[in-house]
């Protein structure tokens, strides 16, 4: 995840590059630099993380993805409460809103994103979304994925390594949702009601 912030941050340089060589409005530019900081503060939370994990020091999943979710600004909802899962499971769930989150921030700077976790009988779901950009004659196109940035493909390949599927595309107001559905593993069936619903 770290490779694929820095490929945006990457990204986000070469605009910020082509508007200051293009004359471009300074609050553009402000605009701009700003989401570029943004990234790098992204980045850096990652590889915090990273080192945590190593040295065993992570904090619960719930409070790791409601960290996750200030760090970009997104609104965090729990469905039903948080349930222990599977610790692939879990890295999956994670890797995923962390993933969907770095791409709206990457996409679609300064929309409203939310995450929604919910746990079912049998799967987890989670849904991340960001409305429409505010239209205008200095609306940036979306950028194109380019250098170690897998985005979308290596979101659905996670979910799928975990017997999962997701989809995304554009929402009615214009803007982005990404849906993952990821059942809860047969070595855990205390996370299911009772098992006789499959």
């Amino acid at each position: 995840m770290l490779a694929h912030t820095l490929g945006a941050l990457s990204i986000q340089l070469t605009a910020i590059d082509t508007l200051a060589r293009n004359n471009a409005p300074r609050e553009k530019l402000i605009t701009q630099i700003e989401l570029g900081h943004e990234l790098v503060s992204t980045g850096l939370d990652e590889a915090r993380q990273a080192v945590r994990a190593l040295r065993g020091e992570n904090a619960p999943p719930a409070a790791q993805l409601e960290r996750l979710c200030e760090l970009h600004q997104a609104e965090l909802e729990l469905d039903g409460g948080w349930q222990e899962l599977e610790a692939d499971t879990t890295l999956t769930l994670y890797r995923l809103v962390q993933e969907a989150l770095t791409n709206a921030v990457s996409h679609a700077p300064g929309t409203r994103v939310s995450v929604r976790v919910g746990f079912g009988p049998r799967d987890v779901t989670v849904q991340v979304g960001n409305t429409g950009p505010a239209p205008g004659p200095d609306t940036l196109p979306a950028p194109r994925a380019s250098g170690g940035g897998f985005g979308l493909r290596g979101m659905r390949e996670r979910v799928e390594q975990v017997c999962g599927d997701l989809q995304a595309g554009p929402t009615s107001d214009g803007g982005w949702q990404v849906t993952a559905r990821i059942p809860y593993r047969q070595a855990n069936p205390g996370n299911r009601s009772d098992g006789s619903d499959r």
